[in-house]
């Protein structure tokens, strides 16, 4: 027998070491021809290596597809607005791979998109609504289309405004310290 091999059952098991793979050769004592031997192959390790390296696969995929999602959704600031403000003129900023490419519109009842301003950087677009007295709290949608084809859409929301708000002092020179 070689050095390194042990008995297995009749059949002839080589260990090298940690085996990650372990050769069996049936003998030829069940009467078959050596045409008709069977090899089989067992790996002993290569499934806990296999189910780390599908967690790897899905971790990397799940993190691309967060990426992806990401990138196609503009970043709009303010995040939300309030109805009822004592200006109706907002500015909104959007941020998106090459926004300022698409054409804005929107469809709610009470804003009305007066219009847009570029900037030299194509990811930045900036948009001007008038909000009318009459509009409701709730969520608007922005779509952003390429020759009447929408790319993009992007949830904007306009909140109730707290009871009273309106009534508070802001900043003042009785703020600041000289």
């Amino acid at each position: 027998m070689l050095a390194g091999a042990t008995e297995l059952h009749g059949a002839r098991r080589f260990d090298v070491g940690r085996p990650r793979v372990t050769y069996v050769k049936q003998p030829q004592t069940l009467g078959l021809p050596l045409a008709c031997a069977t090899r089989t192959f067992s790996l002993h390790y290569a499934a806990p290596m296999f189910k780390n390296l599908l967690i790897a696969l899905a971790a990397l995929l799940s993190t691309v597809a967060v990426q992806a999602a990401a990138q196609s959704t503009p970043r709009i600031e303010p995040p939300s607005w309030w109805v009822g403000m004592k200006s109706p003129d907002l500015q909104l900023m959007v941020h998106g791979e090459r926004i300022a490419e698409l054409s804005p519109s929107l469809r709610y009842p009470g804003v009305r998109l007066v219009g847009t301003q570029k900037t030299d950087n194509p990811n930045y677009l900036f948009i001007n609504l008038q909000i009318s007295p009459t509009a409701k709290p709730g969520t608007l949608q922005l779509a952003f289309a390429r020759k009447g084809v929408t790319e993009v859409t992007a949830a904007y929301s306009l909140q109730a405004r707290r009871p009273g708000s309106a009534q508070r002092q802001g900043f003042g020179s009785k703020d600041a310290i000289y």
